[in-house]
């Protein structure tokens, strides 16, 4: 029997969710062909807010605890869609917070500044102290070298016709 190290505080597929004053309602599921599943979810307080928040909730299930995805695909392809929705808060959250979080983290701040010019963000060891400053054990036990892999890939990749408005954010 596996684990489960996250709470369930959303349905797999369409339907609501309760937690006191806070409802969080799926409203649609799609598994991409890439394993990815994407849903659109609405979050609510019942006393601080008239409207729901509307949510992209983007799943990476076969990304393993403790361990590095297979390739770059799917990491690009989360980094794609990130680009492609309008600027928002985004949330990122793994079963502990610090690893897999910590990494796509790394690899997202590390492009938008590659991306504006700052190339000293390529000092991974420097960027992951200042994640880890703020959290401890950001990026727990990924190789360097698989994060330098996994961020040169999606720079490679990235749709440079998106640069102008990513810049503007």
């Amino acid at each position: 029997m596996m684990m489960r190290k996250c709470a369930d505080y959303f349905q797999e597929k369409n339907g609501l969710r309760e937690f006191g004053k806070i409802s969080v309602e799926t409203k649609s599921t799609q598994i991409c062909k890439s394993s990815l599943v994407l849903r659109c979810m609405e979050v609510k307080h019942s006393e601080l807010v008239k409207q729901a928040l509307p949510v992209l909730h983007i799943q990476y299930p076969e990304w393993p605890d403790h361990g590095v995805p297979n390739n770059t695909a799917l990491v690009r392809e989360i980094l794609k869609r990130m680009y492609h929705i309008p600027p928002t808060t985004i949330i990122v959250h793994c079963s502990a917070g610090i690893g897999r979080t910590g990494t796509y983290c790394t690899i997202q701040n590390t492009i938008q500044r590659v991306l504006t010019g700052d190339m000293s963000s390529l000092d991974l060891a420097r960027t992951i102290t200042e994640f880890r400053s703020q959290r401890a054990g950001m990026v727990q036990t990924m190789p360097k070298f698989d994060l330098h892999r996994l961020i040169q890939d999606a720079i490679i990749f990235i749709d440079f016709g998106l640069l102008d408005r990513y810049i503007q954010k």
